[in-house]
């Protein structure tokens, strides 16, 4: 929360492997687009995508696409392990 009391929302989405291995596979992967300006994509799902090698449709979209990010994934709370 900011400190006028407002939420920061960020425009960039979240996006995991399923969607992105589905929509690339059918040829519709600007439709994450409609969801917001930028896709993130966290190292781990770009890890397990990227387990088919580059030439997999996937792969290759998310490594061409140049609104999708791929970040580092952030460490989860020991409170969300337990």
């Amino acid at each position: 929360m900011t400190s006028g009391g407002s939420l920061n929302v960020d425009d960039r989405r979240a996006v995991n492997s399923s969607p992105l291995i589905y929509l690339a596979h059918a040829g519709f992967l600007d439709l994450l687009k409609l969801a917001g300006a930028e896709g993130v994509v966290s190292d781990i799902v770009a890890h397990e995508i990227n387990k088919r090698g580059p030439a997999d449709a996937t792969a290759h979209a998310v490594a061409s696409t140049e609104w999708i990010a791929v970040v580092k994934a952030l460490p989860t709370p020991p409170e969300i392990q337990a």
